[in-house]
């Protein structure tokens, strides 16, 4: 049976978070072409972690505008 893109993202979008995550990397990589297995899965760690650290409250997100602005401070010292 072949889904249209709209109803396979329908179905997508009912699976549950972890789900998702997993498709999303899944899709990326499909696009991304040949990539060293190492280094992906160190990305994913790295892409895990950082996840874990924000949903524990460990780290916390900021604003693309104040990452800059941060960024731009700290280059200027």
């Amino acid at each position: 049976m072949s889904l249209s893109v709209e109803m396979l993202a329908k179905e997508a979008l009912d699976l549950p978070t972890s789900g998702r995550a997993l498709l999303v990397e899944k899709l990326l990589a499909s696009l991304a072409g040949k990539v060293d297995p190492s280094i992906e899965q160190a990305h994913l760690n790295e892409i895990r972690d950082r996840r874990a650290a924000v949903q524990s409250g460990k780290a916390k997100l900021i604003d693309g505008t104040e990452a800059l602005k941060q960024t731009r401070a700290a280059l200027k010292k």
